[in-house]
C-alpha cells in the first residue's frame, strides 16, 4: 500500500471543518493553514459556504480534484459513510480523528468493522480515535495539537495522542526536531507495521520512536522490524505492563495487551531498543538523532568530581560497555597536563578546580587514544567552573573527532548557558551520569552487527493424536520423540513386587513419582521420592505413594512411575507456548522446583536455528552459570540442540498450547530430560 500521499500530502480535505472556532473541526482546519503549509486545504461541510474565508464544499465528491489526504472530524456514526465517499472520490489516504469506536464497546467496534470493510485494499486510514498527523518538514499540523515542532530527523508513531504531544513539547526545550508525528489511535486499517515500513523508506527519517499499548499482527510486525533495524534505530516505549495497565489500555484504544515479558523479549530479539520510561524514550530520541555512533564499547569517563565518576563507573558494569584502558602515551599526556591530585586512570578526575584549558588537554588526549570509542564528560558546577567555556571546548573537539562525546552538566541554572550552547550545536546533554551511560550503551548496541534471529513459520504438519488435553509421562515422551526429543524413560509401577524388579533392572538409586495431568507441582504434592538406594526404601516409598494418591490413582491417566536417578549438573527448564500475539515462543531458564519462585526465564520467538539458539543462550540470564563457574563445565552444545528441536516442534504443531521440559538436567557431557508435559489447545 502506497503511503507517500499520507506522509507527503499536496492536497488535504478536512471533513467536519466548522465555522465555530471553538469546535475541533475548526481548530484542525486552522492548524492546517497557520504554519506555512504550501499545499491546498479544502474545508468540507454541507452546512457552510465559507470557513475561515475559504470556500467550503458539501462533500468529498464535490471537490475540484483528487485529494491526497482526508481528515475526518465528524461524529462516529457518520464516519463509515465519509470513508465510502473518500473511496468513491479516489482519495489517496485518510486520518480519522473522531472518537467513539472500539474504545467505547460493541457498538463502536461495529463501526470500526464497517470502516475496515469499506477501506481495506482501497484507502489507507489512520485511526480512528487519534490526535492526527504532524509533518514539520511540510510545515503542516493536521492535528489538534498546539504549535509546530522544529524540523528534524525523528519520527514518532504513538498509540497515545497525549504522549505524542508531550514529546513535541519536551523536544522544544531540547532543540530536537521531528520529521513525522503520527497518532495511531485504534489502528483499524493501518497498523504499526504498515507505518513502520513506510517510515523506514522515508529518507528524512533517521530515528523511529514508537509508543505502543498493543501490537497488531505481532509476528508480521517483528519480521518488519527486523528489516527496519538494519537501516534505522527503532525505540519502543510500551504501556500495559501490569494487569491494571492492560485493562486501562483496553479502555483507551480497545487494545488487548499480551504478556509483557514476552513482548519485551521478542522486540529485543529482532533488535528494537525497548525502554521503560518516558525519560529514557526522550533521551534516546535526542541521542540517536544527534550523537555520533561509537565503533566499539570502550568508554572513557572524564569528570571534575569523584562521586559522579563513580556513579558512571557503577552504571557501566551493568551494561555491555567497559572502561577503556588508556595507552601509555595517553597516560603520559595526562600526567603532564593534570595536577598531582588528579586521577590519571579511567575514570579521569581532572579535580574540582579544573579550568577550561585542563578540560581541553584531558579531553583531547583521551579522544586521540585509539582504544577509546566513546567519552562521557561530567561537569559539576563549582566556584571556579566556567561551564560555558568548557561547553565550547566540547563542541570544538566533537567537530574534529569521530567518537561521540556525551556531556553530563550538573548544576542547574549555573550551567544553563553551556547546556544551551551544546544543544544549539545539536548535541544531547544529560542531567546525570547514569542516563549518559544508558544512552552510550544503546548507541553501542544499535551499531553491533546483528544476525537475523526471527525465522518464518514452517507449514504445520499432521496433528498429533491425543486422548487428553494434557499429556504427561510416557504419553508426552512418545510425542516428543517424534521431534527427536528424548525424555529419560519412566516405568509404570502397580505393585510393590513390580517396583522391586524395576528398581533392580534400573540399578540403584532410583526415583519414584506420581504421573498425572492433574498434578502440576509434584514436589509440593509430595509426589516425588528420590535417593531410593535399597529394596526396603523402594517398598516403603511405593506404600506411601499408594496411600497418598489413593483417590488420584482411580483416574486411568494417573499412575506411579519409577525412573533412573541422575546426579549432578544444573536444572533448567526448556518450554514453549503459543502466544496470541507472536505465535510460538520458546521459554528457557533455571528449572526444577524453584522455576516459578525465581522466574529467571527468557523468551524467544520460534523456530530457532542453531545460530539463533546460540544467540538466545548467550543473552539469557542463565548463561553466566552455563559458561562455567569455578571449574564447572556444561554441555552447552546439547542445550542448543534441544532448544532448536523444541522450537521447531512447537512451530510445526499449532495444536499444542504449551509444553514443559522440566527439569532438564545439564551435566558436563550430557543433558537429561527428567519430566515432560504437553498441553493441547481445546
Amino acid at each position: 500500500m502506497n503511503l507517500k500521499p499520507l506522509l507527503s500530502p499536496r492536497t488535504i480535505a478536512v471533513v467536519g471543518a466548522s465555522t465555530d472556532r471553538k469546535k475541533l473541526g475548526n481548530v484542525i482546519f486552522r492548524n492546517c493553514l497557520n504554519f506555512g503549509y504550501r499545499g491546498k486545504v479544502y474545508p468540507v461541510n454541507p452546512n457552510a459556504k465559507k470557513i475561515e474565508r475559504q470556500k467550503a464544499y458539501p462533500d468529498l465528491v464535490s471537490l475540484p480534484g483528487r485529494v491526497d489526504l482526508v481528515i475526518v472530524v465528524t461524529p462516529a456514526p457518520t464516519v463509515p459513510l465519509i470513508i465510502r465517499q473518500a473511496v468513491k472520490a479516489k482519495a489517496r489516504s485518510a486520518v480519522v480523528i473522531s472518537a467513539g469506536f472500539g474504545e467505547t464497546g460493541a457498538k463502536g467496534m461495529a463501526l470500526e468493522k464497517q470502516i475496515l470493510k469499506i477501506a481495506k485494499g482501497k484507502l489507507p486510514v489512520v485511526g480512528p480515535n487519534c490526535l492526527g498527523i504532524v509533518l514539520p518538514h511540510l510545515k503542516l499540523n493536521a492535528s489538534f495539537g498546539v504549535g509546530l515542532p522544529k524540523r528534524g530527523g525523528v519520527s514518532i508513531l504513538s498509540q497515545s495522542g497525549a504522549i505524542a504531544v508531550a514529546e513535541m513539547e519536551w523536544a522544544a526545550s531540547q532543540n530536537l526536531g521531528f520529521r513525522t508525528i503520527i497518532s495511531l489511535g485504534n489502528k483499524t486499517v493501518l497498523h504499526e507495521r504498515d507505518l513502520l515500513l513506510a517510515l523506514s523508506r522515508d529518507p528524512g527519517t533517521r530515528v523511529i520512536l514508537m509508543y505502543l499499548e498493543d501490537i497488531r499482527d505481532g509476528r508480521e510486525f517483528l519480521l518488519a522490524a527486523q528489516q527496519v533495524i538494519k537501516r534505522k534505530p527503532v525505540i519502543i516505549l510500551r504501556a500495559g505492563r501490569s494487569t491494571a495497565a492492560a485493562r486501562a489500555a483496553q479502555s483507551h484504544t480497545g487494545a488487548l495487551a499480551g504478556s509483557s515479558e514476552i513482548t519485551d523479549a521478542v522486540l529485543k530479539q529482532v533488535g528494537c531498543t525497548v525502554v521503560n520510561t518516558i525519560d529514557e524514550w526522550f533521551t534516546l530520541a535526542a541521542v540517536f538523532d544527534q550523537a555520533k555512533r561509537p565503533k566499539g564499547n570502550r568508554v572513557a569517563v572524564l569528570t571534575n568530581a569523584g562521586g559522579p565518576g563513580i556513579l558512571a563507573t557503577d552504571a557501566l558494569e551493568k551494561t555491555s560497555l567497559q572502561l577503556a584502558e588508556f595507552s601509555n602515551s595517553t597516560q603520559a599526556v595526562l600526567k603532564k597536563s593534570l595536577p598531582s591530585a588528579a586521577a590519571l586512570h579511567n575514570p579521569v578526575d581532572v579535580v574540582g578546580d579544573a579550568p577550561p584549558a585542563r578540560y581541553f588537554s584531558a579531553l583531547k588526549a583521551v579522544l586521540q587514544d585509539k582504544q577509546v570509542d566513546c567519552v562521557i564528560l561530567i561537569l559539576t558546577h563549582q566556584l571556579v567552573t566556567n561551564s560555558l567555556q568548557v561547553a565550547k571546548i566540547i563542541v570544538k573537539l566533537q567537530m574534529n573527532f569521530s567518537q561521540p562525546i556525551l556531556p553530563v552538566f550538573i548544576g542547574g541554572k549555573k550551567v544553563a548557558q553551556g547546556i544551551e550552547l551544546m544543544k544549539n550545536f545539536g548535541m544531547a546533554v544529560f542531567a546525570y551520569p547514569e542516563l549518559a551511560v544508558f544512552a552510550a550503551n544503546a548507541l553501542y548496541l544499535t551499531g553491533v552487527k546483528r544476525v537475523s534471529t526471527l525465522q518464518t513459520l514452517p507449514n504445520p504438519v499432521k496433528k498429533i493424536k491425543h486422548s487428553n488435553q494434557t499429556e504427561v509421562g510416557e504419553w508426552a515422551a512418545k510425542n516428543l520423540a517424534l521431534a527427536g526429543i528424548k525424555v529419560l524413560p519412566t516405568f509404570k509401577i502397580t505393585s510393590g513386587q513390580q517396583a522391586l524388579k524395576v528398581a533392580a533392572r534400573l540399578h540403584y538409586p532410583v526415583v519414584m513419582k506420581i504421573d498425572s495431568p492433574k498434578i502440576l507441582h509434584k514436589t509440593e504434592s509430595r509426589g516425588v521420592m528420590v535417593d531410593l538406594h535399597t529394596p526396603s526404601m523402594v517398598r516403603k516409598a511405593f506404600g506411601k505413594m499408594q496411600t497418598k494418591f489413593k483417590k488420584d490413582l482411580k483416574d486411568p491417566q494417573t499412575r506411579i512411575v519409577m525412573q533412573d536417578q541422575r546426579f549432578g549438573g544444573l536444572e533448567l527448564i526448556i518450554g514453549a507456548i503459543q502466544d496470541p500475539q507472536f505465535g510460538p515462543v520458546v521459554i528457557f531458564g533455571l528449572g526444577g522446583i524453584y522455576v516459578e519462585a525465581i522466574r529467571k526465564v527468557n523468551y524467544a520467538c520460534a523456530p530457532l536455528n542453531k545460530i539463533s539458539a546460540q544467540s538466545f543462550l548467550l543473552s539469557s540470564d542463565v548463561w553466566p552459570i552455563l559458561k562455567g563457574v569455578r571449574g564447572q563445565t556444561f554441555a552447552t552444545e546439547k542445550v542448543i540442540n534441544l532448544l532448536v528441536k523444541t522450537s521447531r516442534f512447537i512451530a510445526k504443531h499449532p495444536e499444542i498450547k504449551s509444553l514443559d521440559l522440566n527439569p532438564v538436567l545439564v551435566g558436563a557431557n550430557e543433558t537429561y530430560i527428567l519430566d515432560a508435559r504437553i498441553e493441547f489447545a481445546k
